[in-house]
């Protein structure tokens, strides 16, 4: 049992070196707008959603099937007004990613308006 544990413990230690570096998404607001900027060396996939609008949606997280919408070293801006969901009443939004290897993060942000 021991031996089985050690033989565990080396596998996962060894794979998590085999990713590359870990990827760093910053989130800002500039005026009405979300910018959101891939530094990490991953291509990711990103969700978008306002808050409340965000618990209606069945998300695929599946990463059969990945398709990255912001490459390694880009930036998007998106309107307020372009965020599914949003209306001038809403209080925040819920965005989520992951590059499908090694990191990924999900989070609800107030909107600065």
């Amino acid at each position: 049992m021991k031996c089985s544990i050690f033989l565990l413990l080396f596998a996962l230690i060894n794979c998590s070196d085999s990713y590359e570096t870990k990827t760093i998404i910053k989130l800002t607001q500039e005026q009405r707008d979300v910018k959101i900027v891939n530094e990490g060396p991953n291509d990711v996939r990103y969700f978008l959603f306002e808050s409340g609008f965000a618990a209606t949606v069945n998300i695929d997280t599946s990463c059969d099937n990945f398709k990255p919408n912001i490459k390694s070293g880009t930036s998007i801006s998106i309107a307020f007004e372009d965020i599914a969901g949003y209306d001038d009443d809403a209080e925040s939004f819920w965005f989520s990613w992951t590059d499908c290897k090694i990191s990924g993060n999900t989070q609800t942000i107030k909107f600065d308006q």
